[in-house]
């Protein structure tokens, strides 16, 4: 459910996942939503709901993901 999403996400957040790999803990969540995304969920706008962030905020990290070569 949800909530269980969440407390994930928190938990990975927290432990820092990605910055071993030179990743913001909001770059590695946006690699891991767009690796398991279906070609209909691998939007922009999609990424912006799941990140639950602004489009300005999520423009910003695909734009550094693209500058890592991601």
């Amino acid at each position: 459910d949800r909530d269980h999403e969440l407390v994930l996400r928190w938990a990975r957040i927290v432990a820092g996942e990605g910055y071993g790999r030179g990743l913001q803990p909001v770059q590695w969540q946006a690699l891991r939503y767009l690796a398991s995304a279906n070609r209909f969920s691998r939007t922009p706008k999609a990424l912006t709901a799941w990140l639950e962030q602004t489009k300005g905020s999520v423009s910003q990290t695909v734009i550094a993901l693209e500058r890592k070569g991601y």
